[in-house]
């Protein structure tokens, strides 16, 4: 069928629409390349100081073959030292009930409907943002909700960081980390120049 050639004043038509998004698209590849081009100009001209990096100016290292070694230390002490906190502080409130628990001892808040050794993490976990104003103030309520405004977004973003880019790195990268495990699935192990998978992150972002 063909395409009608007019339309009501203030519209396009489905045709001048489809030219318009082309020539948008098409300027944005020229504007791209026109980039590139310059910033490949700067390069050539720079001089040996001009062309260090950021972490050679700084003297930062990139990580080595030890670090997954001392990375997976930490973790296994930091996870050993919250369990021990989560034990201590489990074991403890029923035994200092008004350190741990005065709010549910003068009233201000309900005691929690299912009983058990760690009913408290049942109703932390249930706690809404008024019931938090209510009994430990404004402040605290807001802190709350915003430690759940970052688990949020940080969810949001670990999904196409994680499921995507972290096995194009793995896969595709060009192993540069060599022997440096931890960097396989980062960016440490894309190779400089990648002809594709830098167009993948900034289309990521």
């Amino acid at each position: 069928a063909k395409l009608e050639t007019t339309a009501p004043c203030g519209t396009l038509v489905p045709s001048a629409m489809v030219r318009l998004r082309r020539a948008i698209a098409l300027a944005f590849v020229l504007l791209a390349k026109a980039f590139l081009a310059f910033a490949d100009g700067l390069a050539e001209n720079a001089t040996e100081e001009q062309k260090k990096t950021y972490a050679e100016t700084t003297n930062v290292t990139a990580n080595s073959e030890e670090d997954f070694a001392a990375f997976l230390s930490a973790l296994a002490m930091h996870t050993c030292a919250t369990l021990a906190c989560l034990a201590l502080f489990t074991g403890l409130q029923p035994k200092f009930p008004k350190v741990y628990r005065n709010n549910i001892l003068t009233g201000e808040v309900p005691e929690p409907t299912t009983p058990g050794f760690f009913a408290w993490a049942r109703a932390s976990y249930n706690l809404t943002t008024e019931a938090a104003a209510k009994s430990a103030g404004l402040d605290s309520a807001l802190m709350l909700e915003f430690c759940n405004l970052c688990m949020r977004i940080s969810f949001v973003l670990a999904v196409p960081l994680v499921l995507l880019l972290c096995p194009l790195h793995l896969v595709y990268g060009g192993d540069k980390a060599g022997d440096d495990t931890l960097s396989y699935i980062d960016m440490g192990n894309v190779e400089d120049k990648h002809p594709w998978l830098y167009y993948v992150h900034a289309a990521t972002v």
